[in-house]
């Protein structure tokens, strides 16, 4: 009984001072694939979910590699893809305390959330009068 007290009073001692918490997500490596799932467009509701390939790679707790695709809806009844690509990213995206990461390029801003074996985020697309409609991702680690 006098061990628990000891150790509450230490974590209340630590939480008062402000002490920074352990990054859970500061070792994450490997290589995530699974696939985002595009919301039909206006133009053709009844269409099923457009889905294309993700990929995402982990080295140490940074984001060292994505692929990813939008599928963007244009006025006039157009369509536009755009996709990243990119392996050893120059500014590697850190993953935040809780497993988080933004990245943006080419138009495309990619969130999202990374565990252990699993990843799962949103996808967004803007270019000129063309956007994305809602996009989801998951994918697991091989």
């Amino acid at each position: 009984m006098r061990g628990l007290a000891l150790a509450a009073a230490c974590v209340a001692a630590l939480a008062v001072t402000g002490a920074p918490a352990a990054n859970a997500s500061g070792g994450i490596t490997g290589v995530y694939t699974g696939q985002a799932s595009h919301d039909p467009f206006s133009f053709a509701p009844d269409l099923p979910p457009y889905k294309t390939k993700f990929v995402l790679r982990m080295n140490d707790g940074h984001l060292s590699g994505i692929y990813a695709e939008a599928r963007m809806e244009c006025p006039e009844v157009s369509i536009w893809d755009v996709r990243v690509a990119r392996l050893g990213l120059r500014n590697m995206p850190e993953l935040n305390g809780t497993g988080g990461f933004t990245l943006r390029a080419k138009g495309i801003t990619v969130r999202g959330h990374v565990g252990k074996t699993k990843a799962s985020g949103t996808i967004h697309a803007a270019k000129g009068d063309c956007e994305s409609p809602d996009i989801t991702w998951t994918a697991r680690r091989r």
